[in-house]
């Protein structure tokens, strides 16, 4: 018969969306087969997050003046 095919969305709240797609010659196959892509992608969307939040996360972005942006002049060292 002809494929069907199941695909899911699943929108995370800071995360944007995550699409899978999965295609058999029975539905409830491709939806199952969907649900199991859909499971290792959100893994590894949030293994990544929670990887990128170790690595940065206790840096701290200083905001200095713009003087001491600035090259200091000769006669102050």
């Amino acid at each position: 018969g002809v494929d069907k095919s199941c695909r899911i969305v699943a929108w995370l709240r800071r995360g944007g969306a995550v699409t899978v797609e999965a295609v058999d010659r029975h539905l409830y196959t491709a939806i199952d087969a969907a649900s199991v892509k859909l499971r290792v992608a959100l893994g590894r969307r949030l293994n990544r997050r929670r990887t990128l939040r170790r690595k940065y996360g206790n840096r701290r972005l200083r905001l200095w003046p713009l003087e001491a942006r600035l090259p200091m002049p000769a006669w102050s060292y």
